[in-house]
């Protein structure tokens, strides 16, 4: 897999991620938006890792986006999102790992945590391989009428 910085021309693949309803099920949020509505509510990012890309490396083809959201003070959140066309192929413990890994060496967090969908299985089950333990039930910071399994790494 190939993870990198966002380019002007990935809004396409990123507003059919975010279109998807099989992603949005666990994500929240509307999964009905033009891409005209997508791209100017796109967030502006000061932090380069916020949102990244995952590629596949032999192909180049979109396969979804990942981030290490810097929360609170010291504190990095891991995120990944794939393409529902991608998911039980090992993508999201690859570019877990991979991020996990890159903000404990690199950015030299206090913590690193991920947030999941309690009804997210495969999430959880992704995020115990890794190393988290579940920490807390919380509100999701987005969509404040859901609630978030809250994991810290050990």
């Amino acid at each position: 897999l190939l993870i990198r910085t966002l380019r002007p021309n990935d809004f396409i693949a990123l507003h059919e991620l975010e279109s998807d309803p099989k992603v949005k099920m666990y994500l929240g949020g509307p999964t009905k938006h033009s891409l005209e509505a997508y791209i100017s509510n796109f967030p502006t990012y000061q932090d380069p890792y916020e949102v990244l890309v995952v590629e596949e490396l032999k192909t180049n083809a979109f396969i979804g986006r990942a981030g290490m959201m810097k929360r609170w003070e010291n504190l990095r959140e891991i995120a990944v999102v794939l393409s529902s066309r991608h998911w039980d192929k090992g993508y999201g413990t690859e570019t877990g790992l991979a991020l996990r890994d890159y903000a404990i060496n690199n950015l030299h967090p206090g913590a690193v945590i991920a947030c999941v969908d309690p009804s997210n299985a495969n999430s959880i089950k992704m995020l115990t391989k890794m190393g988290f333990m579940r920490d807390e039930l919380m509100k999701d910071r987005y969509h404040p009428t859901n609630e978030v399994y809250r994991y810290i790494l050990k």
